[in-house]
Formats: structure tokens, sequence, C-alpha cells
């Protein structure tokens, strides 16, 4: 996982929950093994990705890009509260200002 987060630009860095450290499926989220994750019949692992609060299209594209990827262990879902766009961006601020 370490090798595929240096393919995109910018920091990256990772955070533990000392409470999930012992849960078995945080463990196998983690992509530990050697080898990718699959399951019995030769599919990859599925990770739900949630953006509470939007998020962007470049965001999406970098997640889609990871996704593509040939050594990645998972396919990835995404799920968000709302898509932002440079429009819907400015319109939060003219709300507020207007």
């Amino acid at each position: 996982m370490e090798e595929i987060l240096k393919l995109l630009p910018g920091p990256h860095s990772e955070t533990k929950k000392s409470a999930l450290a012992s849960s078995p499926s945080f463990n196998s989220l983690r992509g530990t093994s050697a080898a990718p994750d699959r399951v019995a019949d030769g599919r990859r692992s599925l990770v739900l990705v949630v953006f509470i609060g939007g998020v962007t299209f470049a965001e999406i594209s970098a997640l889609r890009f990871l996704s593509a990827q040939e050594g990645m262990a998972y396919d990835l879902v995404i799920g968000t509260t709302k898509i932002v766009t440079g429009n819907t961006l400015a319109e939060t601020y003219m709300d507020k200002l207007g």
C-alpha cells in the first residue's frame, strides 16, 4: 500500500486508533500480507471509502487511479454526502455573505 500511495502527489499520513489495532478486520484492511487480499474466487477485497461533508472530483479521481493500479489489493466504493465543485463552494460563501 505504501508504494501505491507514493504514486500520488503531496504528503500522506497514516493514523491508527488503538481500539481497532487488535481487531481482525483492522489487520486485514492494512494490507500487511505480501500477496493481494483476494476472496476465494480471485476477486479483490472491497473497501468502502466515505467522505462526510463532501468530496471533490480530484479526490475521487485519485482514488480511482489507486484502484486501477496493478498491485492494488482492493476495489474501492466511494460514498459521500455531497460533490463539491467550484460553483457549490462559491455558492456557500455567497449565501453567508449575501
